[in-house]
């Protein structure tokens, strides 16, 4: 599971120059959330809109009151081996202290009310309609034009193309060839 990075700014400026480098970086605006003040919202609204970007609810609810009181907060979901470039990224611009507990407390990241989502940091509600596909960079189910039925993809040939082989092979033995294996053994 991707866990979030998170940083909260003392304003909406130093967050956005954190998100615009991260961007430059590669970082693409659906693993970055920017969460700026926004007059009459709740904490609870605010913290709703945190926990989207994979913040657990007790973090978000810390990270909404500061947005509350007139802070920035940005989320990045680095993909794996990305993880250390967001963090030296969100930390050139001077982030403040949110007032957290260390986060590898188990206790402080559990909610009792979902104990499967807790236990793998998985948001309660997404609006992602294909997390799993994404997170496994898998293709969806889409339903077919022509017949009606449910397909892998509008491709005619989605799971070959994707892996990058051919449809068809010349070869009589594709796998045993591939990997050097005979196709028959002499037992004696």
């Amino acid at each position: 599971m991707i866990h979030p990075i998170v940083r909260m700014y003392a304003s909406a400026q130093k967050a956005s120059d954190a998100v615009q480098k991260l961007r430059g970086w590669g970082f693409t605006d659906s693993e970055i959330t920017l969460v700026t003040p926004t007059p009459g919202k709740s904490v609870d609204a605010v913290a709703s809109i945190i926990m989207a970007g994979y913040v657990l609810k007790p973090q978000a609810l810390v990270y909404a009151s500061g947005v509350v009181a007139g802070h920035s907060v940005v989320i990045v979901r680095a993909p794996f081996g990305t993880g250390g470039n967001a963090t030296e990224i969100l930390d050139e611009f001077a982030p403040i202290d949110p007032g957290l507990p260390l986060a590898e407390d188990p206790a402080l990241l559990w909610n009792e009310a979902t104990p499967f989502s807790s236990a793998l940091w998985i948001p309660v509600r997404s609006n992602n309609p294909t997390p799993f596909s994404n997170f496994f960079s898998l293709p969806v189910l889409t339903h077919s034009k022509r017949s009606g039925s449910l397909s892998i993809s509008s491709s005619s040939k989605p799971t070959t193309a994707g892996l990058g082989l051919p449809l068809l092979s010349s070869k009589a033995t594709p796998f045993s060839s591939l990997f050097g294996l005979p196709t028959l053994k002499s037992s004696r």
